[in-house]
């Protein structure tokens, strides 16, 4: 897991382009992949540097960043702040599970908690277009592998479900589907999207398979990847993982269509919920009245 924050796809292009270069005889990579990733208006990462890439060592300023910035001191702060929180320990929280972001030391606001989550999304996505570009990097990826004799496992990530009612209230749900019908085009891949077992478990201190709106447990992780390598799979959830291809992608789409109709009416209440936060994040950015907001 290369943990990076929030790439877009050339970034993982070319982060792969270095993983190759470091290890000659790389035999296999899985890649989960998200819709975000593709978004037009997702620029590269500040902490992004196409230098220091496709090298054996560090370069200098990387080296000096890592050991002596301030940044890298309050990350450190920050890590020990959260190791010692509860992730349910917010008493403000409604009764059904949602809590406040939380604002920790240093300049940024940890995601801990759905409603932080999606309150992102909703600032960085709400204006989603594909990118065609992006796109092509995809299809670079997959003829690097290719070319390499990488064996390329590719995924779309469990979020939970509140992460796709959210890309509904932004109204981004056909061009989702638009998105996955031109990945198949270039490549099957494993799609563990929707609203299966895992991805609508209630969000509830109780709550087992989620950290937040898209951050899944290491035990989700074990069960995904049990799919992909075909390991253990009677244990897993039948649901729990599809091979997409161009063959069944209109099946597949219809019955996730089918599965969210059966949750929004056991749940309206979280669809309530996802739209008041769109609606709130409308008015902080000009676009909404406080009247709309309250509607």
């Amino acid at each position: 897991n290369l943990a990076l924050n929030g790439p877009n796809v050339f970034e993982v292009r070319r982060y792969l382009e270095h993983v190759i270069a470091n290890q000659q005889n790389l035999e296999r990579v899985i890649l989960g992949i998200d819709f975000f990733m593709f978004n037009a208006d997702l620029a590269n990462q500040p902490t992004f540097l196409d230098e220091r890439l496709s090298k054996r060592h560090l370069v200098a300023t990387d080296k000096l960043n890592t050991l002596f910035s301030w940044d890298a001191l309050m990350a450190s702060i920050e890590s020990l702040q959260l190791s010692r929180m509860p992730l349910d320990a917010d008493s403000s929280a409604p009764s059904w599970g949602f809590a406040p972001n939380r604002q920790a030391t240093g300049t940024k606001i940890l995601n801990w908690r759905f409603d932080g989550g999606i309150r992102l999304y909703f600032q960085l996505h709400r204006h989603f277009e594909l990118s065609d570009e992006y796109m092509a990097e995809f299809a670079k990826i997959v003829e690097i592998c290719r070319e390499q004799d990488i064996e390329l496992d590719i995924f779309i990530s469990p979020a939970h479900v509140s992460q796709w009612e959210a890309l509904r209230a932004t109204g981004r749900w056909d061009l989702f589907e638009g998105w996955k019908r031109q990945i198949v085009e270039i490549t099957p891949v494993w799609d563990f999207s929707g609203y299966h077992t895992i991805s609508s478990e209630p969000i509830t201190p109780e709550r087992k398979n989620y950290v937040d709106n898209s951050h899944y447990q290491p035990e989700i992780g074990a069960l995904l990847l049990n799919r992909i390598l075909d390991y253990d799979t009677e244990a897993l959830p039948d649901d729990f993982g599809v091979w997409l291809t161009p063959s069944n992608i209109d099946e597949h789409l219809a019955t996730i269509r089918q599965e969210r109709a059966a949750w929004s009416s056991a749940y309206p209440d979280q669809i309530k919920w996802i739209n008041r936060l769109y609606r709130e994040v409308q008015k902080e950015n000009g676009e909404l009245s406080a009247a709309d907001t309250e509607r």
